[in-house]
């Protein structure tokens, strides 16, 4: 299936890169229909483009690459409408923010993470405790705070 987006043009896509979110992102609930693509082969990042408005698309990437004991974070009652088995693989993804023209200050958030049953591609963004960082800086900086790496950051607030 061929998709329009703003970014990169028209797309070409598989059934098995949609996603359907019934209750969409957290402050976009009337879009529910998005694809999972990359643009780079192997970067680590991908884009979740809504099918719905061609101008919509956040960056992603799999929260176990930064965390890879994140997973623990997410309780069962929270992914309930997602209906797993106990066969089903699960993605989970951290929403991106690269700030325009500062790739080096790129941060993921791990307290909206989403959460995708890869065998009925249904997902959800669910909210988790405040202890957990809303901007985790994905490359050391300058600053005292961002040169921890993200790994460290999570674990730190994941003992609280």
């Amino acid at each position: 299936m061929k998709v329009a987006t703003s970014r990169f043009g028209e797309v070409e896509v598989t059934e098995e890169s949609m996603v359907t979110f019934p209750s969409g992102l957290v402050g976009l609930p009337n879009y529910v229909r998005y694809v999972v693509f990359d643009v780079e082969q192997d970067s680590g990042y991908q884009w979740l483009q809504s099918l719905e408005d061609e101008t919509l698309a956040v960056v992603i990437m799999p929260a176990d690459v930064l965390e890879p004991e994140f997973a623990n974070q997410i309780t069962e009652e929270s992914v309930l409408d997602l209906n797993l088995t106990a066969d089903d693989q699960v993605s989970i993804s951290v929403i991106v923010t690269i700030p325009p023209g500062q790739p080096d200050l790129a941060t993921a958030n791990f307290r909206a993470p989403i959460v995708v049953n890869l065998r009925t591609r249904l997902g959800k963004q669910i909210i988790l405790h405040e202890s957990l960082p809303l901007h985790v800086p994905l490359m050391p900086g300058d600053s005292e705070e961002s040169n921890t790496p993200a790994g460290t950051c999570l674990q730190e607030a994941m003992k609280t």
